[in-house]
């Protein structure tokens, strides 16, 4: 699962909105911007925390002459170090913040709905969203039928038809 930056604005409204629409908070019409710009700072948080540990694992492979086949294990090793979530775990730390800003900030005039049910419909709309990853693989792979996957040129077409298909659904 990956999340895209230019999807962020939808994402949030459509958290607001249907948490809004379902009486789970309260929000006065001139604050929806805010709450909406305060989820896309978490998923903001969120991408840069991975990338920094990108960055880390990048490192410590280049000065301990780690191949960079082992950059998912070495990553995940990093992470349970420091206690970084990704993936679903990932998500649900966003969704876990997305509702401490509901709490704290001051753009949400009322919670009415315990956590765990606005939990079930935030990660909803995620998992809406994600989704798009299954079809942009499926799209990229259908464009590569005459090359053995696996194969040096298979990797290099599949990342040029993946980052088409991105582009395509203007996600970068």
């Amino acid at each position: 699962m990956k999340l895209y930056p230019k999807k962020f604005d939808q994402i949030a409204t459509e958290i607001v909105d249907l948490l809004i629409k379902d009486g789970d908070i309260e929000v006065e019409t001139p604050n929806r911007e805010e709450v909406a710009q305060d989820i896309v700072a978490v998923m903001n948080e969120y991408l840069q925390t991975d990338s920094r540990l990108n960055e880390e694992v990048s490192d410590l492979m280049a000065r301990k002459g780690i191949p960079a086949t082992e950059f998912g294990r070495v990553k995940k090793i990093l992470m349970e170090e420091k206690g970084i979530k990704t993936g679903d775990e990932g998500i649900e730390w966003a969704i876990d913040q997305i509702l401490q800003s509901f709490m704290i900030g001051s753009h949400v005039e009322e919670v009415y709905t315990e956590d765990r049910f606005m939990k079930s419909k935030i990660f909803s709309i995620f998992q809406k969203h994600f989704d798009i990853d299954d079809e942009l693989d499926k799209e990229a792979r259908s464009k590569l039928k005459n090359l053995k996957e696996g194969t040096a040129d298979w990797d290099i077409e599949y990342k040029k038809a993946f980052r088409q298909a991105l582009k395509r659904r203007g996600l970068i």
